[in-house]
């Protein structure tokens, strides 16, 4: 079965007119698609908001605490009520395929100033048939792939243990020093650990600080924007190349 990022890039990858409508007809209805539709040529994006979700309490609690970690762990501003029922032009379309980042979801996905966005109200006909463990899986695809942060607290959390440790380190070179009744051992054993917990986590900090210099680096935008494209199916076959005389 394949993914939905592999889905997303299939259809924009394949798309040949100037607008894509990412719907799904057991959630959508078709009345809700051509309002959407009506709208695209005045607007670069338009994303439907959710009226109400069909969600048991645990799906609304683990919703809400995904959006609410998303907000923390990323600098992206998402709405809890966007969906996945989207219509994109031309421009828009260009825009994703230029992505760094696969796309795990479309509501998640940031556009800037340069496109313009319409929001769309709608209420869903049922409750998507996706499974728990498969929402589960997604949401921790996307906490990590969409922030580095997380590379930044194990950065700081591995410093911290590292400079527990060499504070530790000299409590016991103090207590060998001063204390008289030190068991035989205790010493070099403590130091030998206290040692190498300190290089590790001094590594792990290291490490982690390069992979988030990396991964920022290679997510940088392009330098220039597109501002406009279009592309059409109508054909002028009124100009041959052969005329009979």
């Amino acid at each position: 079965m394949l993914s939905e990022e592999i889905k997303y890039l299939i259809f924009l990858q394949n798309c040949i007119g100037d607008y894509i409508l990412f719907v799904d007809l057991e959630q959508h209805s078709i009345q809700d698609c051509q309002a959407m539709l009506a709208q695209a040529c005045f607007y670069d994006v338009i994303i439907g908001s959710r009226t109400t979700k069909h969600q048991g309490i645990v799906d609304k609690f683990l919703s809400y605490a995904f959006y609410k970690l998303i907000s923390v762990c990323s600098p992206m501003s998402i709405k809890h009520s966007y969906s996945e029922f989207c219509v994109f032009n031309r421009k828009a379309i260009h825009y994703l395929l230029n992505q760094d980042e696969s796309i795990k979801l479309l509501s998640l996905v940031q556009f800037d100033y340069n496109f313009s966005k319409y929001e769309y109200t709608f209420t869903p006909l049922k409750k998507s048939n996706k499974s728990f463990l498969y929402g589960l899986n997604l949401g921790i695809d996307i906490i990590f792939q969409s922030s580095h942060r997380l590379l930044r607290v194990a950065s700081i959390l591995s410093i911290s243990v590292a400079f527990f440790n060499l504070i530790y380190g000299v409590y016991i070179l103090l207590s060998f020093l001063l204390k008289s009744d030190i068991e035989g051992g205790w010493t070099s054993t403590s130091l030998y650990m206290v040692g190498m917990n300190f290089c590790l986590f001094l590594i792990l900090c290291i490490i982690s600080e390069y992979i988030r210099s990396v991964l920022l680096n290679f997510k940088k935008h392009n330098l220039y924007d597109i501002i406009d494209e279009k592309s059409s199916l109508t054909l002028d076959l009124k100009e041959l190349n052969v005329r009979k005389t």
